[in-house]
C-alpha cells in the first residue's frame, strides 16, 4: 500500500522516514487523439499505450523516451496485454485486427470480423523445469474474443 505524503508518495509497509519517499514526477504524453488502452510491462518500466487511431506507443519510465508504431493498426486499440515473461505483447483493435509484438516489432497479424474486447495469454505448460517452460511454444498461446461472440485461440 502507498499513501500520500506532503513531499511525495510513501510505501506504507516499508516507510522508515523521509528516505523512502517516491517523488511524484509529472509526465505527460500529449497527442491530439484519445488513449484507448494502457498496459504496464510485467517487470520493465515500460507503459504500452494504444490510441484511437491505431497508434501504439511504448513509453520508457527510466529514459522518458517514447517509441511508436503507426503501420499495423488503423482503428482504435481496444486491448493491450503482455505475456507474463514480458517477451511478447498482443494488441487488438475495434475492427478485429490482432497483432503480436516482440518489442516494437510486429511478428504476426490476425484479422477477425468484429472488435476484439478481451485477450489473455494461456499458461498451459505444467512442466516443473524452468528451461522447458521458457522453450515451450505453448507459452505464447493466447485467447481473444470480442463483439462477434467468438473466443479464438
Amino acid at each position: 500500500f502507498f499513501f500520500q505524503a506532503e513531499d511525495g508518495i510513501r510505501d506504507f509497509c516499508l516507510s522508515r522516514g523521509l528516505g523512502d519517499v517516491y517523488k511524484r514526477q509529472d509526465v505527460e504524453i500529449l497527442r491530439s487523439i484519445l488513449p484507448t488502452a494502457l498496459e504496464w510491462h510485467p517487470f520493465l518500466p515500460v507503459l504500452a499505450i494504444g490510441w484511437e487511431t491505431g497508434l501504439i506507443s511504448l513509453w520508457n519510465d527510466e529514459t522518458k523516451a517514447v517509441k511508436e508504431d503507426t503501420n499495423v493498426h488503423q482503428a482504435a486499440i481496444t486491448v493491450i496485454v503482455f505475456h507474463q515473461a514480458g517477451s511478447r505483447m498482443v494488441a487488438c483493435d475495434e475492427k478485429g485486427k490482432v497483432s503480436v509484438w516482440k518489442g516494437l516489432n510486429c511478428i504476426s497479424v490476425y484479422q477477425k470480423e468484429n472488435a476484439i474486447t478481451n485477450c489473455i495469454f494461456a499458461n498451459l505448460d505444467f512442466s516443473d523445469n524452468a528451461v522447458d517452460k521458457s522453450k515451450s511454444s505453448r507459452n505464447y498461446l493466447f485467447f481473444f474474443g470480442g463483439r462477434g461472440g467468438v473466443v479464438s485461440l
